[in-house]
């Protein structure tokens, strides 16, 4: 409500146009939020803040293709932007562009600890590059911190399987279908 008085005041406040397309993304109403935060990197191209809440927003109703522009816009006007090298690796994870993920996820961690979430989704692009043995350390890096995160161990059990290491691959793999037995990669 606040913001949609600054707003009727002030109609060009880019700020306002921020939080509330920030606040409409983040409560079901993506569209809405999403052209409000195209308005507000319209007004402001240069503030990479703007360009990945635009990504993250787009990223989480799967429009990875506009969260991959935004997140590369912010990382090109701040490269030490973790947030935003993150978000362009899920972005480019998610438009099935691995080797690209797999650079973005290594920009982020140059700048920060990542989180499990990153790790993993990190150590599953390792795999599908066919990198087992990186994708076996950061599986193992994400268990570190998430021990019970069925993806990160159907991701160890399948880059295990690939090197032959059959009896692991199988007792990860058997882990991660004790903790979600709908998973599709196990």
């Amino acid at each position: 409500a606040i913001l949609n008085e600054v707003r009727s005041q002030q109609p060009g406040n880019v700020e306002a146009k921020h939080h509330l397309g920030m606040i409409l993304a983040r409560t079901g109403r993506a569209d809405a939020g999403i052209a409000l935060l195209r308005e507000a990197v319209g007004a402001s191209p240069k503030e990479a803040l703007y360009w990945n809440n635009l990504a993250a927003s787009c990223l989480a109703v799967q429009r990875s293709a506009e969260a991959a522009e935004a997140a590369q816009k912010a990382t090109e006007i701040d490269p030490g932007y973790a947030m935003a090298w993150e978000n362009l690796g899920f972005a480019r994870r998610d438009l099935r562009q691995p080797e690209a993920a797999v650079a973005a996820f290594a920009a982020a961690a140059r700048l920060q600890t990542l989180d499990a979430s990153t790790r993993r989704s990190w150590a599953a692009c390792l795999l599908e590059l066919g990198r087992y043995d990186a994708a076996i350390e950061k599986a193992r890096d994400a268990l570190r911190s998430d021990p019970h995160a069925p993806d990160a161990l159907s991701t160890l059990g399948l880059a295990l399987m690939q090197q032959g290491k059959d009896d692991d691959a199988r007792s990860a793999l058997k882990q991660s279908l004790e903790i979600n037995p709908e998973n599709p990669a196990a």
